[in-house]
């Protein structure tokens, strides 16, 4: 773990589903297989940016790509601004810099 900003993303989406589990009362049975696997995406993309491995940014703009999409389905909303195609939009943004960051850092040429 030597570049802790790799695992901020991953931790924060971690904890707001902790938090949206544990206090919304939705059940867990229908999105238990969603979480696991957008944790496991998000912190496995972590590690193979924190190894250097740039095309990892794929896996969180997998997750990020998801959330685009689910956002774009028309349904009864609340809200005015679908949330879901906002946070995509971000989490994709975030991945895209980290790739670009683990791309360019080793290729540069130091004076």
């Amino acid at each position: 773990m030597k570049d802790v900003k790799f695992y901020i993303p991953a931790i924060t989406i971690m904890c707001v589903y902790l938090f949206i589990v544990m206090f919304s009362g939705v059940n867990l049975d229908t999105l238990t297989i969603f979480l696991v696997v957008d944790i496991f995406l998000l912190f496995f993309s972590s590690f193979l940016l924190d190894r250097k491995k740039w095309w990892g940014c794929l896996l969180g703009m997998i997750m990020g790509s998801r959330y685009v999409y689910i956002g774009m389905i028309p349904k009864q909303q609340l809200f005015i601004i679908n949330i879901e195609l906002f946070i995509g939009v971000i989490i994709v943004f975030i991945y895209l810099v980290f790739g670009l960051i683990v791309y360019i850092k080793p290729n540069r040429v130091n004076n």
